[in-house]
């Protein structure tokens, strides 16, 4: 949950915005998190929301989304809190991604022009 802390702290909270008893921020991490991101996003997300991420027939485009709003989508698709016309496509997409793996998606996709 470390990681989560740091990326809410450098970008989900609003960029530079450091809180009492943060630690400073490492944007080394961060770069590898888009990095993982864009692994994560190749390997489980490409196929329906396209490699550009602009989307499909079959699934919106995700690019510069708001990273907490993303996430919150993942979240909730995984513990099936989100019901809808996609949440049975994506249920089997992210039950086995991590928190990790989700902060790192979203940091990706976020960091992306629309």
């Amino acid at each position: 949950m470390e990681s989560f802390s740091i990326w809410i702290v450098s970008g989900g909270a609003g960029a530079g915005v450091k809180h009492a008893g943060e630690n400073t921020v490492n944007t080394n991490e961060l770069k590898g998190n888009q990095a993982r991101g864009q692994k994560v996003f190749a390997d489980n997300c490409a196929a329906c929301h396209g490699a550009d991420l602009k989307g499909t027939a079959a699934a919106p485009g995700i690019a510069a989304r708001s990273p907490t709003y993303a996430f919150r989508q993942l979240y909730d698709f995984k513990s099936g809190a989100r019901k809808g016309a996609n949440s049975e496509l994506m249920k089997p997409v992210v039950e086995n991604l991590s928190i990790d793996d989700m902060i790192a998606l979203v940091a990706y996709t976020a960091s992306l022009m629309p």
